[in-house]
């Protein structure tokens, strides 16, 4: 079994790192709900149920949401830049 143990901060920090091209990011000191310190993702029922398998890294993942992201913004025909994404991995 892999685990991926990320903080928020530590996860927005790298999405700024990928994204470039001056993005950044401003913490909101004012609001922190009482969830916001013990959330977290966990994927073993699908594992269990369904025999899913992680396939990429983290970084990967975040890499390829970001292209995808990017080339949304820019107005790209998203069909064929989904298709291509999709294909990859099947």
């Amino acid at each position: 079994m892999q685990w991926i143990l990320i903080f928020g901060e530590e996860l927005v920090d790298k999405l700024v790192s990928l994204w470039g091209k001056g993005a950044t990011w401003e913490q909101d000191n004012a609001y922190h709900p009482h969830e916001a310190h013990s959330l977290s993702l966990d994927c073993s029922k699908a594992r269990l149920k369904l025999g899913w398998v992680l396939q990429i890294s983290l970084d990967q993942g975040l890499e390829q949401s970001i292209t995808w992201s990017q080339a949304y913004g820019s107005g790209t025909d998203m069909r064929p830049v989904t298709e291509a994404a999709i294909a990859q991995w099947m």
